[in-house]
């Protein structure tokens, strides 16, 4: 599932109907479920907005065994807390980046690089391991 939403849907801010689009919108949008206009948005999370799902992505964070995370400044929350919450709860933690996050001292492996080449190796590796 995707907790920061998906670009080809745009979401009722008045009834929370997703519809699947790919053009662009505009206040003049009418929701056609609800019938109400000016209330469409994109379904992703812009800056400072809150993640959507976030009582699902706790649940997940909070019965995970490993934690991966994969390009990012580590900074921003409430992703980046993500690694703490996990930890907390006995997760292994790892981070993918292109250098440390100011986190760093969380994870418990961290694999260097870019994620295109790092990400399929560690996946590898994995599933070498429950051979």
């Amino acid at each position: 599932f995707h907790s920061d939403g998906q670009i080809n849907q745009d979401v009722c801010l008045n009834c929370g109907n997703v519809i699947e689009t790919w053009g662009d919108m505009s206040t003049q949008d009418v929701c056609p479920n609800c019938h109400i206009q000016g209330m469409m948005k994109p379904n992703i999370v812009f800056f400072g907005e809150n993640l959507l799902y976030m009582d699902k992505v706790d649940g997940l964070l909070q019965t995970c065994d490993l934690f991966i995370s994969v390009g990012t400044s580590g900074v921003v929350y409430p992703a980046a807390g993500f690694v703490q919450i996990s930890k907390m709860y006995g997760a292994d933690t790892v981070e993918i980046n292109l250098e440390e996050t100011s986190n760093n001292y969380l994870f418990d492996r961290h694999i260097t690089g870019k994620a295109g080449t790092a990400l399929p190796l560690l996946v590898e590796g994995l599933l070498n391991l429950q051979k």
